[in-house]
């Protein structure tokens, strides 16, 4: 465990991200990982010896700022979003590859282009939605609705300069396949949090 002054966060374990408090009881917790917890369980006490919290402990995790917990939420989804790419992509293309491979015919660039604008944008929205304790289920759904609504919309703007036909209820469904996937990915690659049955 990374150390500040000789303790460290108990929750997650990074000193350097998470600017650990140490409470009277003697034990640590990083701000902004303390805050989540009591804003999830509406306690306000040691999570290993259960002791309550001082008014000014409180204080102090209720009242971090905004920027920190940006912060903290960034540096958590960025790794997140960097593998939830990686894997997307490779599997996305790959299996356009093999579309164009089985139907000998040549990919739409509206395709290449719909399927990249929902994997980085469904990506980002795992990510930050396991970084910042969003269930699953609420991820979800909205990278589900993203992708279907972005690939809508590139073929769309294609559509109206004369470059691919209008969509289709077929594309809104190969969107919202590819989003959803895509999202789920990124909380599994990310640990998904607790609150997500």
């Amino acid at each position: 465990m990374d150390t500040i002054n000789g303790f460290g966060c108990l929750i997650c374990h990074d000193a350097e991200q998470c600017s650990p408090f140490k409470l009277t009881c003697g034990h640590a917790f990083g701000r902004s990982c303390m805050q989540g917890w009591m804003e999830l369980s509406g306690q306000k006490k040691c999570l290993l010896c259960t002791k309550p919290l001082t008014d000014d402990e409180v204080k102090q995790f209720i009242n971090s700022s905004l920027f920190d917990r940006m912060v903290s939420i960034s540096s958590k989804a960025i790794p997140i979003f960097g593998k939830t790419i990686k894997l997307s992509l490779t599997a996305i293309y790959g299996g356009l590859a093999c579309s164009y491979a089985m139907n000998n015919e040549p990919l739409g660039s509206d395709t290449i282009i719909g399927a990249t604008a929902i994997i980085i944008s469904t990506a980002s929205i795992g990510a930050l939605g396991v970084a910042a304790g969003v269930s699953k289920v609420y991820g979800v759904s909205v990278g589900t609705a993203v992708g279907a609504c972005a690939m809508v919309a590139v073929k769309h703007v294609a559509a109206t300069y004369g470059v691919s036909d209008a969509p289709t209820a077929n594309d809104f469904y190969m969107g919202a396949i590819v989003g959803s996937t895509v999202t789920g990915a990124a909380y599994d690659l990310g640990g998904c949090p607790r609150t997500s049955y």
